[in-house]
């Protein structure tokens, strides 16, 4: 089952810009897992969201079923640390910190 959830993952990937939704895919996929096999939850997000995690995904994952896993709550907190940060560095208030000097 481990290797469906990540072969359906690289097809998504793939074809991604022909596809309505992407993302729901996947989260529903992971969301699927937590229902009909808990214990696989974990292998299949780590993979999973290690390479398709976007913010978006984590605050669908978030939002369902699938945030009692602790392995799905550590890839959500990381995708929107890094959203956070990435956001945080376009920002004018970070250039005008940044440019301070000390």
């Amino acid at each position: 089952m481990l290797e469906e959830a990540v072969s359906l993952t690289r097809q998504v990937l793939h074809q991604k810009d022909g596809l309505k939704d992407p993302e729901g895919i996947l989260v529903a996929l992971l969301e699927d897992l937590s229902a009909a096999r808990p214990a696989l939850l974990a292998a299949a997000a780590d993979r999973v969201l290690r390479q398709a995690g976007t913010p978006e995904m984590a605050r669908r994952l978030l939002r369902g079923p699938a945030k009692s896993d602790a392995v799905v709550r550590h890839h959500a907190a990381m995708l929107l640390m890094a959203e956070s940060l990435r956001t945080l560095r376009e920002s004018v208030f970070y250039h005008h910190l940044t440019d301070i000097e000390v």
